[in-house]
This record gives C-alpha cells, sequence and structure tokens, in this order.
C-alpha cells in the first residue's frame, strides 16, 4: 500500500522533530562572563583573617536588546588566616545577569598593601633593624613588636655580617593549610659604621682583628 510509506515516513519526521525539541530544552543555556574583582588587605588582616564587605557594580541585561545596567550590589569575604596575597575567591552565579543566562560568577583577587615594617615572603616575615658596628661584633638585644602586639625579645650573638639573617622560627604568617603552624620570622641587620677613626683607634682596631682572624 503507497499510503504506507507515507504514513511511515511522516511518522519518523514527527519523531525526529520530538527528540529534536527536547533535545534544545535539555541543553544548558550559557554563562555570563566572570567578574573579577581585586580587594586590598592589609597584612594584618591577612594575619589574623577578616570579614570585608567588597561594593561592586553587577551589569544587568534585560530582554529586548535595551543597554545592560548597573545595579549596586555587595560580596562579604572572608579572609582566613594566613591567606596568600593574589589568592581567587569565587562566588558562584553573583554576577553579570543576561535573560536567558546563567548569572555570570564573581572571582575576588586579594592584594596585598604593602606594611609599615615588615615584608612578606611566602609563610615568613622579614623585618630590618639598624644596628651599631659595635653591636654587629659584640652581639645585642633586640625587641622586635609582632603584628598581634607582642613584643619578642631576641639576643643576637652571632657576628652579623652583611649576609646574617636571624631566624626566630614559628614567629611568621599562619600557614593557609593549618593556621595553627607559622612560618618563620627572619630579621635583618643593616650596620652603622662610624664616621671616623682615629690613628690610636685604628691601631686598636686593626690590633684586634689581626688577633681573631
Amino acid at each position: 500500500n503507497p499510503f504506507e510509506q507515507i504514513g511511515d515516513f511522516a511518522t519518523v519526521h514527527a519523531e525526529h522533530q520530538f527528540f529534536s525539541a527536547e533535545g534544545a530544552r535539555n541543553k544548558d543555556p550559557p554563562q555570563c562572563p566572570l567578574t573579577e574583582l581585586e580587594l586590598p588587605c592589609t597584612l594584618e588582616e591577612l594575619f589574623d583573617g577578616a570579614f570585608k564587605l567588597l561594593p561592586f557594580e553587577v551589569q544587568v541585561q534585560d530582554e529586548g536588546g535595551r543597554p545592560a545596567r548597573e545595579e549596586a550590589a555587595e560580596l562579604e569575604v572572608r579572609l582566613t588566616p594566613g591567606l596568600a596575597a593574589g589568592a581567587r575567591i569565587r562566588f558562584e552565579r553573583r554576577g553579570t545577569q543576561r535573560t536567558g543566562w546563567i548569572t555570570g560568577d564573581v572571582v575576588v583577587v586579594v592584594r596585598e598593601a604593602p606594611h609599615a615594617r615588615f615584608e612578606r615572603e611566602g609563610d615568613d616575615l622579614l623585618v630590618t633593624h639598624d644596628i651599631t658596628l659595635e653591636q654587629a661584633l659584640t652581639g645585642f638585644p633586640i625587641d622586635v613588636e609582632t603584628l598581634d602586639g607582642r613584643k619578642l625579645n631576641v639576643f643576637v650573638n652571632e657576628i652579623v655580617h652583611p649576609a646574617f639573617v636571624k631566624v626566630v622560627h614559628g614567629e611568621g604568617m599562619p600557614r593557609a593549610a593549618d593556621p595553627t603552624a607559622r612560618g618563620d620570622l627572619r630579621v635583618r641587620f643593616t650596620t652603622t659604621f662610624p664616621r671616623y677613626l682615629t690613628a690610636e683607634q685604628q691601631r686598636e682596631l686593626k690590633r684586634i682583628l689581626r688577633a681573631t682572624s
């Protein structure tokens, strides 16, 4: 019967259209582009941990091709102790909005502000202390105020040469993976030399240094 083949073809065509439409419905819509924001932080905030509010503008695109508008938004960012500069914190679906699209994510990049006394290298803290030549050769105590307000009394009994660094273990930054563990405090020194020595002082210094060489 010739009409049977026509009927079979129509049935196959209808089934193809059904599954095509079903596949289109199951396909995930595209996601709006990522928004990247920077969050300036003090060294103290990264040492202790903190919550910070970060205001920003969300782009919203409605239907109809109208220009995108900006709406005020805010993120509460949790800084865990020891978080590294450059760390990226993702907030899912808090960014750009567009009809028919998945809302975009926001990534907050941690930026560490320079500190007046300390430098950071990984989990270690570096501080520089000024000393005299007498101290460099004979030993001395120094007080170092930590980021959490304590005073460390550190005695240096080594000869302080230009590359010397005094290491105080466990007094650096908390380790992000385990905040109960800490990096080290490394103390560098800048030695101030006398501006003038008399001939007698020079002779005495030579005598002493020759005796130790």
